[in-house]
């Protein structure tokens, strides 16, 4: 129609009775999905034929202008594209396609596809990414892939060393965390990791809890791609100091690293990034011989250190975050420092230096106490700070009533069910609908209310403010 509608189709699903993952040639899944799947695959090589919006409680496919991006999401909903512009052809998946659907694409049909997002969906193995591939390799072997993303799939070492072989020369952005097979075991191991060192191009790669990825592959991957300015590979226990200190020779555009929950990593890879890289944003949570020396480096070397993660560091004090604090004033936007042995000497250093913080993490900070909420009044975060994280401090309801009571513009606050109360929220200025209770937490999200005579207050508060297990939208 005019406005690139489909009308809706009232049999997307493969029958339950089917017993195959391949519906027969002429049942309304595979014609309504093969409609769509040619639509997409002529918008995608460039002809006028409008991406059509196909919705109904099955499956759901997103209009869009563009052609260059392929997104498959497991879930209910839809992606967004910058700006709010519609720049992708998403497919939403519940239950996940039979896996031959990909082959619906001819080869170099998508020869002109630059990103693939298969996030989350389980149904796609080694084959499935093969047939993408083979689809977006064109008449010279080779693709124009620039992104892609294949966290929590099904793919192994041999889907990451061929992406590496036909997209050498475009891939720039890669994910592939949490790869499985079936029964759990991780599929991803330096074999994958060196497959991808003829992608010179590459400037971000995440790799998430890999066991079997080693400082060897790291440092091929540092030699072979220089440019690289983001890397993650929390959880991948095997990495040590080794890696990291060879690996910021060569990274002299790395901005952001995610070294979390890897016991190998000490103050000697924070001294060798500050010195060689450009860092910006840097988490080390629970890399637990980080000290006072390796932070006090990072922070007099990155002076635009904005984004900092030291949750579950239990040798750094109150004197090293006040070092810190007081060299990244002008720069610092998030901290985080749950599960840290820091009191309020810190925070209030946090506190009364940083001109820009915007989210504070004192979960589980047991020396936290109320003193810390009453250095926030007169602080210079006042006006910058948003989001405070306190669940486990060792902080009292009366003062969690007065912070909320404060003049700022904080949007939330969590903190542990014993600290406060519904009623203490509702009898502050926090809007109906702002306070969620979970199981475990209490979530406080506000949007303060213009104030009211006291006679109209229990009026404006009277409504749902949640039930047990909710969740805010944005949790």
């Amino acid at each position: 129609s005019g406005s690139g509608e489909l009308e809706s189709y009232p049999a997307l699903a493969r029958s339950a009775d089917s017993g195959s993952d391949n519906p027969p040639e002429n049942s309304p899944y595979r014609r309504c999905v093969g409609e769509v799947l040619s639509r997409v695959q002529q918008r995608v090589q460039g002809q006028s034929t409008p991406i059509s919006t196909l919705r109904n409680t099955q499956r759901e496919i997103c209009n869009s202008r563009a052609s260059r991006r392929l997104v498959f999401v497991e879930g209910e909903g839809s992606s967004e594209s910058d700006n709010g512009h519609a720049t992708e052809v998403s497919t939403v998946i519940n239950h996940g396609f039979p896996s031959s659907i990909p082959h619906w694409f001819a080869s170099g049909s998508l020869s002109g596809l630059q990103m693939l997002s298969l996030s989350e969906c389980r149904w796609v193995n080694d084959g499935v990414f093969f047939s993408f591939i083979n689809a977006a390799t064109g008449s010279d072997n080779t693709c124009r892939l620039r992104e892609v993303d294949l966290s929590w799939t099904a793919i192994t070492d041999a889907s990451l060393q061929l992406l590496g072989s036909r997209a050498a020369e475009h891939l720039v952005k890669l994910k592939a965390r949490g790869c499985s097979s079936s029964h759990g075991r991780k599929t991803v191991t330096d074999t994958g990791v060196m497959g991808l060192t003829t992608c010179s191009s590459l400037e971000a790669l995440k790799v998430y809890d890999y066991g079997h990825v080693t400082d060897d592959s790291v440092l091929a991957l540092a030699e072979s791609c220089p440019g690289l300015q983001e890397i993650s590979v929390p959880s991948c226990y095997s990495l040590s100091d080794r890696a990291i200190t060879g690996g910021a020779a060569h990274w002299k555009s790395l901005r952001v690293i995610d070294v979390s929950g890897i016991l190998g990593i000490t103050d000697a890879s924070l001294k060798s990034l500050a010195f060689y890289c450009p860092i910006k944003e840097i988490r080390f949570s629970g890399c637990k011989d980080i000290t006072d020396e390796g932070i006090w480096s990072l922070a007099t070397m990155c002076s635009g250190l904005s984004r900092v993660d030291i949750s579950c560091c239990p040798l750094i004090s109150d004197d090293g975050i006040t070092k810190v604090v007081s060299e990244l004033q002008d720069s610092l936007v998030t901290l985080e420092m749950a599960q840290c042995t820091i009191g309020d000497e810190a925070v209030k250093s946090v506190f009364h230096m940083c001109n820009k913080l915007s989210l504070l993490n004192l979960d589980s900070c047991e020396r936290v106490t109320d003193q810390a909420l009453e250095y926030f009044r007169e602080s210079r975060v006042v006006k910058s700070l948003k989001d405070v994280w306190m669940r486990g401090c060792s902080i009292t309801k009366e003062a969690v009533v007065k912070f909320l009571e404060l003049d700022s513009v904080l949007s939330e606050v969590q903190v542990s069910p014993d600290m406060c109360s519904e009623k203490d929220v509702l009898l502050t200025e926090w809007g109906r609908f702002d306070a969620v209770y979970g199981s475990n937490v209490l979530h406080l999200h506000c949007r303060k209310q213009p104030s009211l005579p006291n006679q109209y207050k229990s009026d404006q508060f009277s409504g749902n403010v949640g039930e047990p297990g909710d969740r805010l939208s944005d949790a």
